[in-house]
Formats: C-alpha cells, structure tokens, sequence
C-alpha cells in the first residue's frame, strides 16, 4: 500500500508509489519590471497562474490580487519554443464563518404591548398576573440573547423562528 505524502519535488500530496510530477511551467509578472522567472509545476499555463497568485498574495501578506487588483503575468512551458501566453490573474476572497456560544437569558412574554420591550420582558413567571395592564398572564418562558429586540420575544414566545 502506498504511503499519501508531500512530494519533495513538486509539493503536491499525493500517494508517492503512483505520482509524477506535472509539468515546468515558467512564469514571470509583466507588471513588475524587477520580476524574474519562477518555475511552477501545473497541467497547463492557467494553473500555473493561479499557484503564482496564490503564493504572490501570501508572500506579501498585502492580498492585494484577491482585494481586487488583476496582475498580468506571462507563461510559458520551461520546455520547448512556446511563446509566452498572457493571463491576466485575478482572485476573491472567501468568507469565514465562526460561531461561538452565546450569552442569554430567560425572559417570558405578555400578549399586552405595554411588555413589548427590553425592561419589562425578563424576571417574570410563566402565570404571574401582569402588573401593569391588571388582566394578563405572562406566558411562554423562552431563552433569548442577553439584548432581545421585541420581535425577537414576540417570535420565541409564539413558537416562530427568529
């Protein structure tokens, strides 16, 4: 069985008894006089592109290509007389997400709109008679962000998603 590994030649994983390398491609940022040519190993000239960018954005930790400045590059094969192809080599950022628990608290709601606010929606029983109208009962204790918005406790209260 073949071990999955990182190939000390080209750096792509792969199982070491089966790999080959891709091809030598050669490529060189026609904005950047100063530039000289890198070997990147790719299938083909688009590929080799995109390892350059991938690499350039990380190396200068400024991400401008994928904060959205195209760079022009040319490409060719590192073997035979191709000319240099032109690709102009742009990227995007991709969102991240992160959830983390959230703080909350226990509230109950009542039907009367005097209630439908931050103040007066926590530290009652699901029962206790309602103070402030004389008639209604708190119903319906929900969990809810430390915050909550009146439509939130509405929402939670009535068994609707947020």
């Amino acid at each position: 069985m073949s071990n999955y590994e990182r190939c000390d030649t080209c750096g792509e994983y792969d199982f070491v008894d089966s790999h080959e390398c891709a091809p030598r491609w050669l490529v060189l940022n026609a904005d950047d006089p100063d530039a000289d040519w890198g070997i990147w190993y790719a299938r083909d000239a688009d590929e080799a592109g995109e390892k350059w960018a991938a690499q350039e954005d990380c190396d200068t930790a400024e991400y401008t290509i994928v904060a959205g400045t195209p760079v022009t590059l040319y490409v060719k094969p590192e073997i035979g007389t191709d000319l240099p192809v032109l690709l102009i080599v742009s990227g995007e950022a991709l969102p991240s997400y992160n959830a983390e628990a959230a703080r909350s608290i226990r509230c109950s709601w009542h039907p009367c709109s005097n209630h439908l606010n931050r103040r007066s929606i926590a530290d009652h029983e699901v029962g206790e008679k309602c103070e402030d109208c004389g008639g209604g009962r708190w119903e319906a204790t929900v969990m809810l962000p430390v915050d909550p918005q009146p439509d939130e406790v509405k929402a939670a209260a009535e068994g609707l998603p947020l």
